[in-house]
């Protein structure tokens, strides 16, 4: 169609000047906003919401095997039936068991390197957000209690705030022992700390892992806690609280990890092992 330089239609101006088509537009704008306008935040936050249900009815549709979880008011649990981390492919997933009850509130979880620990952790916390948020789990079966979930997993340290990497989990745990003084029946706390405060001496760490796990497993909390040091896991303050589990590998040519979840504390290490595997020359001084 001819246009003018402004790219309008060159009948446009002549009908703008005989019906004032703008002015009634921004009319009904305004009269819409008046009447609406207070309800667009309402509105938003309603389809954000729709939008983060249908990414659950999806993941339920695209994964019939996940389970949704059953919810306990009566007594703080957390019990699963193989349960898995989502983000691991199908090949290489490993399904375990989880039951931590209000009896030993707190799990300690021994193992070697690159056995599993970790990534145990992340596999409660994960799905705990999931089944929280409403969603489907990676599970046969799931029985939660309604907790605040807290982590001491990824430890950074920081040069803005001047704090090092064993301030920053300082900071980390002290809002874990926080949360823990205010837990109660109804709002119960789940928290995981993955190998606490091995930014420190030994002798420090184990005072201080002491005091802060015999706090928590007397507070209504329920918690997992990985470590290297049997001084801790197997400690006889902590022996009413804990339940010990472990991760082990098999010997060879080469480190076989199954990653499977057994009972009793690790009796092996490989740290040494694979420092030789790598090729870096190792001397018995002692």
């Amino acid at each position: 169609p001819i246009t003018t330089e402004t790219g309008q239609g060159i009948f446009y101006l002549p009908a703008q000047f005989l019906l004032l088509w703008d002015f009634h537009f921004m009319k009904k704008v305004d009269q819409w906003q008046s009447t609406y306008g207070k309800k667009m935040e309402s509105w938003l936050r309603t389809l954000g919401k729709i939008e983060s249900l249908a990414s659950f009815a999806y993941l339920a549709y695209d994964e019939p095997f996940w389970c949704h979880a059953q919810f306990s008011k009566d007594k703080r649990i957390y019990r699963a039936e193989k349960i898995g981390h989502p983000l691991i492919p199908l090949q290489k997933r490993v399904y375990n068991h989880a039951n931590l009850e209000e009896s030993k509130p707190l799990w300690m979880i021994t193992g070697s390197n690159m056995s599993g620990k970790t990534t145990f952790l992340r596999t409660l916390g994960i799905n705990l957000v999931l089944a929280l948020a409403g969603g489907p789990v990676m599970a046969k079966s799931m029985e939660i209690s309604y907790f605040d979930l807290r982590t001491s997993i990824t430890i950074r340290d920081s040069l803005e705030l001047g704090h090092s990497y064993f301030m920053a989990e300082v900071y980390k745990i002290k809002e874990i022992v926080d949360l823990a003084k205010q837990a109660s029946p109804s709002a119960p706390l789940f928290y995981l700390l993955d190998e606490m405060l091995h930014g420190t001496n030994s002798e420090d760490r184990r005072k201080a892992a002491f005091s802060i796990l015999d706090f928590l497993g007397k507070t209504h909390s329920l918690g997992a806690v990985t470590t290297h040091d049997l001084s801790i896991a197997t400690h006889p303050i902590l022996k009413p609280l804990a339940e010990q589990y472990h991760f082990q590998e098999e010997y060879g040519e080469v480190l076989k990890f199954d990653y499977k979840l057994k009972k009793g504390y690790a009796t092996q290490s490989n740290a040494l092992k694979i420092i030789e595997m790598l090729g870096i020359p190792i001397h018995d001084n002692e």
